[in-house]
C-alpha cells in the first residue's frame, strides 16, 4: 500500500509570510502618511501664497490709478513708529459742467487711498477713502491679511515712475520663525516693482 504525502506549510514559512505581509503593509502606510503630509503642507504653501498674491495685485491696481506730478506727488510710501504706510491719490470724476468727469489739473478734490502694515499684529490693511488733513479713514476700512510678516514699501527718489512693495507672509505668524517648520507653516515673500499712473517727473 501506498502511502499518501500531504503538503502543508511549516511553520518557518508560515513567519516568513507574516513578515513579508508587515513589511507591504508598513510600506504603504508610510506612503500614505508622507503623501498626506507632502499635501497638507502644499496646500498651506498654496494659501499663503494665494493671499499674498492678491495683495500685489490690489496695490498694482491702485498704483497704476495713482496722480500726481514732481512738485505734489501722488504716491507716498513711510514708515513710523508701529505701521509703514503707503498712500496713492487717485482723480475721480467730478460734476463739471452737467458732466461728471476727471479734473487732472485740480488735486483738491482727489481722493487718497491708504496701505498700513501693522507689524505688532501682522496685519495688512486697507482704507479706500483717507482724509490727509484730520489723518482719519473716511471710507471703509478692511483687513487685507493677517498673515503679513514684514511689509516694506519703498520709491528710490521723488523722480522714479515706479513704488516697490515687498511682501513676506507666513501661515501662522508668530508661531515659529519664518523658514524653521516649512512644512507646517510655510513662508512666501513676493515683491513687486510697480509703474505710478498719471504723473509729470519734469
Amino acid at each position: 500500500m501506498k502511502s499518501r504525502v500531504v503538503k502543508s506549510i511549516t511553520l518557518m514559512e508560515l513567519i516568513l509570510a507574516i513578515v513579508l505581509l508587515g513589511i507591504i503593509i508598513l510600506a504603504a502606510t508610510s506612503i500614505d502618511i508622507a503623501s498626506v503630509s507632502f499635501f497638507k503642507s502644499s496646500d498651506f504653501k498654496t494659501r499663503v501664497l494665494n493671499e499674498a498674491s492678491l495683495i500685489m495685485e490690489h496695490i498694482q491696481k491702485n498704483a497704476l490709478q495713482s496722480h500726481g506730478w514732481l512738485r505734489n506727488q501722488g504716491v507716498s510710501p513711510d514708515t513710523g513708529g508701529s505701521y509703514d504706510y503707503l498712500r496713492i491719490r487717485m482723480d475721480v470724476k467730478k460734476l463739471v459742467d452737467g458732466n461728471m468727469q476727471y479734473t487732472p489739473a485740480n488735486f483738491d478734490d482727489d481722493k487718497w487711498v491708504r496701505y498700513y502694515y501693522d507689524r505688532d499684529n501682522s496685519k495688512l490693511m486697507y482704507c479706500n477713502d483717507w482724509d490727509e488733513s484730520s489723518g482719519n479713514c473716511d471710507g471703509d476700512e478692511e483687513i487685507l491679511s493677517e498673515k503679513i510678516i514684514s511689509c516694506v514699501f519703498k520709491r528710490d527718489s521723488d523722480r522714479d515712475p515706479t513704488v516697490d512693495v515687498n511682501i513676506t507672509a507666513q501661515y501662522n505668524p508668530g508661531a515659529v520663525a519664518c523658514g524653521q517648520d516649512p512644512r507646517n507653516n510655510p513662508c512666501v515673500n513676493l515683491k513687486g516693482n510697480f509703474l505710478l499712473g498719471a504723473h509729470s517727473f519734469n
